[in-house]
Parts: structure tokens; C-alpha cells; sequence
């Protein structure tokens, strides 16, 4: 399978690496993200920490008693969207590299979504991460489903100095 669960809070990510300097956009856009409950866009290169964001909006959020669930859009099929959308209850799905969706998997997403917008209380949070360089793009009609609040993680190489030193 290609869903990875994690119940409960599971130990505490640090906030530290995620809001360095040159992460001050992401300082202030995600704790604003962990209060709400609406859908949210990771945008950002392979690498930039887009599932660590995810993970850490989950745990600060209120859902973080739920159980977190990371599918990956790159080898998941229709049915195994759909049935990770169905199982997640009231906890949290990320869909990561959710531009790479085939087109009945974003189909399968596309009517989740127009669900869930008539839902006042949505069962199951939506974070997707999508990587904007990887030459794919999703229909508009998903994207802005999927983009409700957004944050953009910025380039590893656009701030090598928060890179701890391998040796």
C-alpha cells in the first residue's frame, strides 16, 4: 500500500527547522494553518520539507488526537484515493505530489472536494503538497479545492545556512 498512518500525536516535530529566517512566510502562515480547519496547499521543491510542514500543522491542530494519513499521489490508484478519503474519518489526509494525479484520481479528488464544500464540518482535512517545477499541473477547479490556505516552502538551496553540517 502506499498509505503510511500515524495515530495520535506521535512525538513532537520541531518547530525550529521549519521557521528559520528565510522561512518567515512560513513562521506566520503556518500556526494560522494549524488553527483552521480548511483545506491546505503545500506548494514548494521536492525536499523543502512540504510532508514535515504537513505533519507539524496536523500535530498543532485540532485534530491532532486523529489519526494522520500520507498517500502518495505518484503511485496511488483512483480506488486507493478514494478509499484513503473514506477511512480517514475525522483526522487528517496528505496528499503528497498531488500534481501527478492520474486523471480518474483526480476525478475521485474533484468529487471529495465538492463534498466536503457543502459540508460545514468537512470529516477529513485535506493537505496536499505539490511541487510547481515538476512540469505537471492539475485542473484549476482542484487546485483552488485543494488551495483554501496556501504556503509556499522555499528552495533547500535558497537557504543553505539553515542546513545543519553533515560531518
Amino acid at each position: 500500500s502506499h498509505l503510511i498512518r500515524q495515530t495520535g500525536q506521535g512525538a513532537p516535530l520541531p518547530a525550529a527547522s521549519l521557521f528559520t529566517p528565510v522561512r518567515a512566510d512560513v513562521a506566520r502562515q503556518a500556526p494560522k494553518a494549524a488553527q483552521s480547519d480548511a483545506r491546505l496547499l503545500i506548494s514548494g521543491a521536492w525536499g523543502s520539507g512540504r510532508t514535515y510542514l504537513a505533519r507539524w500543522v496536523h500535530q498543532n491542530s485540532v485534530r491532532a488526537d486523529r489519526l494522520l494519513s500520507v498517500l502518495s499521489c505518484r503511485t496511488a490508484s483512483a480506488p486507493e484515493i478514494s478509499r484513503a478519503l473514506q477511512d480517514q474519518a475525522t483526522g487528517t489526509l496528505v496528499l503528497q505530489d498531488v500534481e501527478i494525479l492520474s486523471a480518474e484520481g483526480q476525478g475521485v479528488l474533484r468529487a471529495a472536494l465538492v463534498q466536503s464544500a457543502a459540508e460545514k464540518q468537512p470529516a477529513v482535512r485535506i493537505i496536499a503538497t505539490l511541487d510547481p517545477a515538476s512540469g505537471q499541473s492539475l485542473p484549476s477547479d482542484v487546485r483552488d479545492g485543494l488551495g483554501v490556505l496556501q504556503v509556499h516552502m522555499p528552495r533547500l538551496r535558497d537557504h543553505r545556512a539553515d542546513v545543519p553540517p553533515l560531518f
